[in-house]
């Protein structure tokens, strides 16, 4: 096994994703490119291994409701997780083929950077960071949510460690603005982990990687 590095942690990951090399921040950072780019992904059986892993990096924007981001396997989970306060301490609520991240505050705008990585460079501004298990299952649909407004985005069916990064962009009254960096990183064999923790979380240990979903499916 080998991994890739948070500052402070070391996520131990599949030799596919081990190369050494120094990566350079996305060219447009989380909260700062003016326009959001949004493209639609080619299949993933149309492209090799190693462009599937270069090819996302997209933008979306949302608003925060209910204080939460969203992200399933379109394939697998029609209904999001309900919390409970210790999921609310460790920040997430995951369930096979869904997981929401909590945000930071309870109102703003949410610009959300999602990319397909090898080995992300971690964004020292991060306020949180989160890594968790997460599958994708064939054709390649994840569905983003703030609970209003969906997107989906195009992502190689496979196995990754999933790594949340949420930040601020703006914290002035009445502009509240963060921004959040989806990372799916190729090889999945992965714990769940609180890579950086702000003053709101106050995990339990081990963490809880199970919840009843919002509702019933009929």
């Amino acid at each position: 096994m080998c991994c890739f590095t948070f500052p402070g942690k070391t996520i131990m990951q599949s030799p596919k994703i081990s190369r050494a090399r120094e990566t350079a921040r996305h060219e447009y950072p989380c909260g700062v490119e003016s326009e959001p780019q949004r493209s639609a992904a080619p299949a993933a059986g149309e492209r090799s291994e190693g462009e599937q892993e270069r090819a996302l990096s997209e933008v979306y924007d949302f608003f925060i409701f209910y204080s939460q981001l969203i992200v399933s396997d379109e394939a697998i989970a029609a209904v999001p997780n309900d919390w409970t306060e210790r999921h609310v301490a460790q920040g997430f609520t995951w369930g096979p083929g869904t997981v929401s991240f909590g945000t930071l505050g309870d109102v703003g705008d949410l610009r959300v950077e999602v990319q397909v990585a090898g080995d992300p460079e971690a964004l020292r501004d991060a306020a949180r960071a989160i890594v968790v298990p997460f599958s994708v299952s064939p054709p390649g649909h994840v569905t983003l949510s703030d609970c209003v407004n969906e997107e989906t985005v195009g992502v190689p069916a496979g196995e990754y460690a999933l790594v949340c990064e949420m930040g601020y962009s703006s914290v002035r009254r009445g502009q509240e603005a963060e921004w959040c960096r989806l990372s799916f990183v190729p090889g999945g064999d992965v714990q769940p982990e609180i890579l950086r923790a702000d003053a709101e979380l106050s995990p339990q240990y081990p963490l809880l990687m199970e919840a009843a979903p919002v509702w019933l499916p009929s």
